[in-house]
């Protein structure tokens, strides 16, 4: 890291780049302390000290995560105008197999039978266009009537994957111990479209603490605050509140569930 200047890399859409230039720039008048801000090129960037902040999407950081995962400390996300905490979470899904399948990796899906269950077309969809922008044409769909369905579906072979809300897996893995035995997961994806905010591990925490609360102060600055609505955010809100907790789940921690799980073995309808 060059102590003269921090460097912020973003990694969303290139029409999202002048709204947070005017980010960095409002951290730079806060902190008094020179940044500049490039186009992401490379998650590793933060392992290699290269980068010391980032704006991502929460794929990226579930990418970023399963690579580094002590590179980065989330601290932010982003509100849109009208839209509350709670609103802006989007539920993180696994993507499980069989124990025995061949596949390994997001990437080997290709071709793969593939089973959903109704009203999740949609989520699906998106999650296929954000994998490098590569459109997955799957060997055949087999659409179920709950997520608990579609679990079953792999379990007994009818197709090879599924993408399962992430609180239900950890369910099954808590509850279910003999299920959890027949199946593995072999990546995360959220749907959330909030970008996130991220601080290398390398930075000193003070600093951290001052890019955060500027971070959070910067919707009360009456110009930067046009500039965030122009970039079709209201504000952003710290990542260690409630309504954000799920992010923090990173696809390693599916065996051990952090979350306090109050949802009863029989309402999952699995076994």
């Amino acid at each position: 890291m060059n102590d003269a200047t921090l460097i912020f890399e973003t990694f969303l859409t290139p029409t999202l780049y002048k709204t947070y230039q005017y980010i960095t720039e409002y951290i730079e008048r806060v902190l008094h302390i020179p940044t500049i801000l490039l186009s992401g090129e490379s998650l590793d960037d933060f392992e290699g000290g290269y980068a010391d902040a980032g704006f991502m999407s929460a794929n990226d950081y579930l990418q970023l995560q399963n690579l580094s995962p002590n590179s980065v400390e989330l601290i932010a996300m982003s509100l849109e105008p009208d839209e509350h905490e709670q609103d802006s979470i989007s539920p993180f899904f696994d993507i499980i197999v069989r124990k025995e399948s061949d596949f390994t990796s997001l990437g080997d899906l290709e071709y793969a039978t593939w089973a959903y269950h109704v009203g999740m077309s949609q989520v699906e969809d998106q999650f296929r266009d954000e994998q490098g922008n590569v459109l997955f044409h799957f060997r055949s769909m087999l659409e179920t009537v709950s997520q608990a369905q579609s679990m079953r579906s792999v379990l007994n072979g009818t197709v090879d994957a599924s993408a399962i809300e992430g609180s239900m897996v950890e369910l099954v893995w808590r509850n279910s111990p003999h299920i959890a035995a027949q199946l593995r997961v072999i990546g995360t994806y959220s749907s959330t479209t909030s970008p996130l905010v991220v601080l290398a591990a390398h930075l000193d925490p003070a600093i951290k603490h001052r890019i955060r609360e500027a971070l959070l102060s910067m919707h009360q600055d009456p110009f930067f605050a046009q500039q965030l609505r122009e970039g079709q955010i209201e504000r952003f809100h710290p990542i260690a509140s409630t309504y954000s907790q799920p992010l923090c789940r990173g696809i390693e921690d599916v065996s051990y569930p952090r979350m306090l799980l109050t949802t009863r073995r029989q309402d999952i309808g699995i076994g």
